[in-house]
């Protein structure tokens, strides 16, 4: 029986910023010191080509997801909203 061995090298390192309007991309290629920096849109032609320079690496993917570990304080509203008179 043949034995299949796969060796993959070090997977593109890839952390996204996530927000409503543009996303924040940082890349790390292993073998880089510098890593690189993309602002991505939130429109499909900015979609397609963060897909695109991903590709042009022909590295593996690596999935790992983490959130932010600590949450938003909840908003407090009215507090700020008041306005004190002036004497």
């Amino acid at each position: 029986m043949t034995n299949a061995t796969i060796a993959y090298a070090e997977p593109v390192l890839v952390a996204i910023d996530i927000a409503k309007a543009r996303h924040e991309v940082l890349i790390s290629v292993p073998g880089r010191t510098r890593r690189r920096r993309l602002t991505v849109l939130n429109q499909l032609d900015d979609f397609n080509r963060l897909i695109t320079t991903l590709s042009d690496y022909q590295l593996p993917p690596s999935s790992r997801s983490s959130l932010d570990p600590k949450p938003p304080a909840p908003r407090r509203e009215g507090i700020c909203a008041r306005r004190v008179p002036a004497r």
